[in-house]
């Protein structure tokens, strides 16, 4: 009987071993990985990038100052906005009626009628003196 278990068990360890040499590949793999990983996360010290620390300082510096200016133009803008918001309110503003409007004008209108009759009695009177000048000086 043990000649019809020989095949069997040529076929089983042949199947055994590609497994252990899948198992093999697999495991150099996981380590190559493993290598990989552990390179990236502690890097020896020939790869390291040293930075001065006034580098580091300078850097957040310029970051601090380009939010600083940020912040400004974006303070200054919002406020920019209201007020021209508040402009625009009072410009195009519902509170003047068309009444007021009128009586404005009637009052410019009595105005300039004022100054024409002030202008043209100025004219006048301007013509006039000449005649009395004349007859003063000939009553000296």
């Amino acid at each position: 009987m043990g000649v019809f278990f020989v095949p069997k068990l040529a076929k089983l360890a042949l199947v055994s071993a590609s497994a252990a040499r899948i198992a093999a590949k697999a495991y150099h793999a996981g380590k190559q990985i493993e290598k990989r990983i552990t390179e990236f996360l502690y890097p020896q010290e020939e790869d390291v990038i040293v930075m001065k620390k006034s580098t580091f300082a300078a850097i957040l510096v310029f970051f601090a100052a380009v939010a600083g200016a940020l912040a400004a133009v974006y303070f200054y803008l919002r406020r920019r906005e209201s007020e021209l918001d508040e402009y625009e309110q009072l410009l195009f503003s519902e509170d003047f009626s068309h009444e007021e409007d009128s009586n404005v004008s009637d009052e410019v209108d009595a105005a300039l009628a004022d100054t024409e009759i002030g202008t043209s009695e100025a004219k006048a009177a301007a013509e006039q003196p000449e005649p009395v000048k004349e007859e003063a000086e000939e009553a000296e």
